[in-house]
C-alpha cells in the first residue's frame, strides 16, 4: 500500500512532489545519516533538489527554527552537512535557489584567473544557510565549542580553493559571532593580507579597468574564488595591509602566544618601512614555541629581509642558512642566498643556489616552498582542518 500511494504522487522532474514539511523531514533525515567528509547519498540528494523544492525547503526551515527550534546537535550537524554539500555537491546558486530568511542580498561575484576577468558567479546557498542554522544555537553561537571551529575549518578550505569572495563574506559574520576568538581574528587579517598582495592588486585592477562606471559595488576574486567587497571600491594594498595589521595585532591581544600572526605582523610593519619593529617582533616569535617547521621558515625569511633593511648582511645571511635547513630546496630562500652572496662579490657562493635551483627544474618531489602557500593563511594546514572537523562530527554523533 505505501508503495502505490508513493507511485499515486505526482512527480517534478523526475521527483516526488512534497510539501515543506515532508521536505524538511527529508533534510533533516540527510542530516543524521549524513557522513562527515564524504560526498554519500545524502549530499547527492541535496544536490539533486530541484529549484521548486529548494523554495518550499527554505521556507519550510524558516519555520522549522522559528517555531519548533532544533538542538545544537542538529544544528551543527547541519553545518557539516551544508558545508560538504558546499564542497563537494554541485553549484547551488544562491539568487537562484536562496531565500529572504538569511536577510540581505546574495550578490553576484565576479572570477578571475591569473588577474583575468573570466565571468561572474553566484554565492553558494549551502554557506549561506550553514551561518544561519549555525545562529539559531543556543544561548547563542559563541556558547557552542564546535562553532568557532567550524568556521576556521570551513575559512581553511575557502582560502586553500582561494574563494575570497566566499571567505570574506563568511568571515565578517564570524568576527561578529566570535569577536575575542583568535583564530578568526587572524583569518580576517591572512585575507586582508592576501588581496594586499602584488597578485591581488592586480587582478584587482584588471577587473576595475573593465568594470563599467556607476555600477555600484565591485566583486572580486583571485584565482578560481569569488569576493564580494561591501565597499564602493576596493581597496588598495596599503588599505588592505592596514586592515591586516589591525586584525593580527588583534589576534595578539586576544593570543600573545600566536606566533604566527607576529610574524604576519612582522612582515607589514616592514613593509611599511619599520624594520626595527619587524625585527623585535620576530625575535619575540623565534624565542617562543612555533606551531610549525613552515612557520619558522616565514620567520627567518622576514628576518633576513628587516637585517637587510637594517644594513646587517651577516645576519641576514644567518637566517637564509636557518630557513634553508628547514626546506633546502626552497626557491625564494636559494634566491636570498644568491643575492646576499652577490652583495659581498661571491661569485662562487652566488651561483651555487642558481645551480641548486636548476637542478631542480622538471623534479615535482623538489619543489617545495611555503612562500608559496603563504597567501593561503589557514588553507594551507586544510586537510589536517578537515581531519579534524571530521572527528568532531563523529564525537558530536
Amino acid at each position: 500500500m505505501a508503495a502505490l500511494v508513493a507511485l499515486a504522487m505526482p512527480m517534478l522532474h523526475g521527483q516526488q512532489v512534497l510539501d515543506a514539511d515532508q521536505l524538511v523531514q527529508r533534510w533533516l533525515d540527510a542530516v543524521r545519516f549524513h557522513a562527515a567528509g564524504q560526498n554519500d547519498e545524502q549530499v547527492k540528494w541535496l544536490g539533486s533538489l530541484p529549484t521548486e523544492h529548494w523554495k518550499l525547503l527554505n521556507t519550510g526551515l524558516k519555520s522549522y527554527f522559528g517555531q519548533k527550534g532544533a538542538s545544537n546537535h542538529v544544528i551543527d550537524q547541519a553545518a557539516i552537512f551544508h558545508m560538504d554539500a558546499a564542497m563537494f555537491g554541485p553549484p547551488a546558486p544562491a539568487t537562484r535557489l536562496g531565500s529572504a530568511w538569511t536577510g540581505g542580498l546574495t550578490p553576484a561575484l565576479y572570477r578571475t584567473q591569473d588577474g583575468e576577468l573570466e565571468g561572474r558567479e553566484d554565492a553558494n546557498w549551502n554557506w549561506i544557510l550553514a551561518r544561519k542554522i549555525l545562529d539559531q544555537l543556543q544561548p547563542a553561537p559563541r556558547s557552542d565549542p564546535f562553532a568557532a571551529f567550524w568556521y576556521h575549518a570551513s575559512a581553511a578550505y575557502l582560502f586553500w580553493r582561494g574563494y575570497y569572495g566566499e571567505l570574506n563574506t563568511h568571515l565578517e559574520h564570524a568576527g561578529l559571532l566570535f569577536p575575542t576568538d583568535a583564530r578568526i581574528a587572524f583569518d580576517r587579517g591572512c585575507l586582508a593580507e592576501a588581496l594586499g598582495m602584488p597578485r591581488s592588486q592586480f587582478a584587482i585592477d584588471s577587473l576595475l579597468a573593465r568594470r563599467p562606471a556607476n555600477r555600484g559595488s565591485a566583486l572580486f576574486v583571485p584565482g578560481m574564488g569569488s569576493n564580494p567587497n561591501p565597499r564602493a571600491e576596493f581597496q588598495t594594498a596599503r588599505a588592505s595591509n592596514d586592515e591586516a595589521e589591525k586584525r593580527f595585532r588583534q589576534t595578539l591581544q586576544i593570543d600573545p602566544t600566536f606566533a604566527e600572526a607576529r610574524i604576519r605582523l612582522a612582515r607589514l610593519l616592514e613593509l611599511k618601512g619599520k624594520p626595527d619593529d619587524a625585527r623585535k617582533e620576530l625575535e619575540t616569535a623565534l624565542r617562543g614555541p612555533m606551531p610549525d617547521s613552515v612557520v619558522v621558515y616565514y620567520a627567518h625569511l622576514f628576518a633576513a629581509r628587516a637585517d637587510l633593511a637594517l644594513k646587517h648582511p651577516d645576519l641576514a645571511s644567518a637566517h637564509i642558512r636557518d630557513a634553508l635547513a628547514l626546506f633546502p630546496d626552497a626557491q625564494t630562500a636559494l634566491i636570498v642566498e644568491s643575492q646576499l652572496a652577490l652583495m659581498k662579490s661571491d661569485a662562487d657562493g652566488a651561483l651555487a643556489p642558481v645551480r641548486h635551483l636548476a637542478g631542480l627544474v622538471g623534479d615535482p618531489n623538489h619543489l617545495e616552498d611555503p612562500w608559496w602557500v603563504y597567501d593561503t593563511g589557514a588553507g594551507r594546514l586544510v586537510d589536517f582542518m578537515l581531519a579534524e572537523m571530521k572527528a568532531r562530527a563523529e564525537a558530536i554523533k
